[in-house]
């Protein structure tokens, strides 16, 4: 598993200590390179656990129909040409817009609660030293292809929050 994979992994799997709940889930498609395929830019109000301030949020995905007609997430960091294709929708005027207007709401709402921001901002440097020290342990340690579940930092902050929580996602 390449070390950026590694690292999106272990990150996913320590999310569920700060978000709880998602609102408010607006998908917007646009074509992907091939037929029944598409960049989705799934936009979203994010609770976090602890707080009851909503804050816009939104994930990119590469959606793709399978031999069975059923759409499924591509993990496009194996597929360059559907990585740098959806780099380039992305950098699209409209797509531009829409991460805009969603960076700054979620920098308008934050401003007005200030716990809020310092607790995301913490969590965040956290869990950049617990990524730093996975990855260590990963490059000095035997080949794996499991990402770990837990570090101190994520049972730390755990300790600290609702037990209830749902997927992670990306802003």
């Amino acid at each position: 598993m390449k070390r950026g994979a590694f690292a999106l992994r272990f990150l996913f799997s320590l999310a569920h200590t700060l978000y709880y709940r998602y609102n408010n889930i607006v998908c917007y498609t646009k074509p992907g390179l091939d037929a029944d395929s598409y960049v989705v830019y799934a936009c979203y109000d994010v609770k976090f656990v602890g707080f009851d301030t909503l804050v816009p949020g939104l994930t990119p995905f590469y959606v793709s129909r399978n031999e069975e007609g059923r759409y499924y997430i591509r993990d496009w960091e194996h597929n360059p040409d559907e990585a740098a294709y959806a780099n380039e929708v992305t950098a699209q005027e409209d797509v531009a817009a829409l991460y805009d207007r969603i960076r700054n709401e979620s920098a308008e709402i934050l401003a007005g609660d200030e716990e809020l921001s310092q607790y995301l901002s913490n969590y965040l440097n956290d869990m950049m030293v617990a990524v730093g020290e996975a990855l260590n342990e990963k490059e000095n340690s035997p080949e794996s292809t499991e990402a770990p579940t837990e570090s101190a930092a994520a049972q730390e902050s755990e300790s600290k929050s609702e037990p209830e929580a749902s997927q992670p996602a990306q802003t």
